[in-house]
């Protein structure tokens, strides 16, 4: 019963990256020469951390709908688990509605750059090995690439960040009442903040008369400014977006079709933490208490 509970709580808690995008984070491009007329070699390690971070993307998109904006900010994963001896995948997940796309950097000034692109719907794909970042935005041209350099960086690029540090200071505290085909309650209370990490503690329990289970801990990260250069959210038809409170709280929202189910979501303006999710008319996650630190 805890694993299915834990899985079902997984697939519900997931902030919906669409009305703040985190920043992928981008190394330096590499200069280096490499044989003009020889196919460059995938690397292993690289090729393995790729098709990983593609099937965590996957896994998060069957849970929401919604594509992956960025690997930390959306499912929580960390800079270690991204990063080998020789390679690091990028932050930023890039899609169209039908394909995904990751970046691998290599952690030598003269490797080369790895790109697997995948089929959301199969996972089918194949990861290319690349001199330049100009090479393999050329030969993926299905996706959307940031162009020139940043000096038209939104006003708003920091925005998640800014909601990070209001909603993360110790002692902050929420409540979610979700129903995804069982009544779930969750706990949550920022426990601890040092520098871009908050270590929060969680407990559970079945419907509202239900025994809380033993409370765990984790971290999240606070997500990085926006890059922009992810593509749209595949498969999502945007129907409005606005502001609109839930309940004495200020949000904003946003409505949207996926899969012929129309649904609607409101992120907290201040804090970012989203306050009410709606499917197919009926409620499925919304806070039921929620105490800020000022």
């Amino acid at each position: 019963m805890r694993t299915l509970l834990c899985a079902l709580i997984a697939a519900a808690c997931v902030a919906l990256p669409v009305l703040a995008q985190p920043k992928g984070e981008q190394k330096p491009e590499k200069k280096a020469e490499f044989p003009k007329d020889e196919p460059l070699e995938v690397n292993d390690e690289a090729d393995q951390l790729l098709r990983a971070m593609r099937d965590r993307c996957r896994v998060q998109y069957s849970k929401v709908g919604v594509a992956p904006k960025s690997l930390k900010a959306d499912m929580g994963v960390t800079v270690d688990e991204r990063t080998g001896k020789e390679y690091t995948v990028d932050d930023t997940v890039y899609s169209t509605a039908k394909l995904g796309g990751l970046l691998a950097k290599s952690n030598d000034p003269v490797g080369t750059i790895q790109f697997l692109k995948f089929e959301w719907s199969s996972g089918k794909g194949e990861t290319k090995a690349y001199a330049t970042m100009e090479e393999m935005q050329k030969d993926n041209a299905e996706f959307t690439w940031k162009k020139g350099d940043d000096s038209s960086k939104d006003a708003d690029a920091d925005k998640a960040g800014k909601q990070w540090d209001a909603l993360y200071k110790k002692g902050a505290k929420w409540t979610y009442k979700m129903n995804f085909g069982m009544e779930i309650w969750q706990s949550t209370e920022v426990v601890k903040v040092e520098g871009q990490s908050a270590t929060v503690k969680t407990a559970s329990k079945i419907g509202a008369d239900g025994e809380w289970m033993p409370a765990t801990e984790h971290e999240v990260q606070r997500p990085l400014p926006t890059e922009g250069g992810g593509g749209s959210a595949p498969g999502i038809k945007e129907i409005a977006r606005g502001d609109e409170k839930v309940g004495d709280w200020d949000c904003e929202f946003m409505e949207y079709e996926s899969g012929g189910e129309r649904s609607k979501y409101y992120l907290h303006k201040k804090y970012g933490l989203m306050m009410k999710l709606v499917q197919g008319g009926e409620v499925k996650m919304e806070v039921t208490e929620f105490k800020p630190v000022e």
